[in-house]
């Protein structure tokens, strides 16, 4: 079962408790945590691999490491 993110909204949500959401399996506070900063780690990526579909690979190993890593 999803939950959704019963603060008073998601931009007044910090970081901090988007991972400890994220920590209790909730896709949605991984998806804001996306949201909020996948243009500039798309970025940063790009500046270091030049390939989309690398930048793209590399994206979601980040993304999937900070699932399974968020309660440390």
């Amino acid at each position: 079962m999803i939950e959704t993110l019963d603060r008073g909204g998601a931009s007044a949500t910090t970081d901090e408790a988007l991972m400890q959401d994220i920590s209790r399996q909730r896709h949605d506070a991984l998806a804001e945590l996306y949201g909020r900063h996948r243009q500039r780690l798309r970025a940063t990526i790009d500046g270091v691999v030049h390939e989309e579909a690398e930048t793209d690979d590399i994206l979601q190993e980040i993304l999937l490491q900070i699932w399974q890593e968020a309660n440390r």
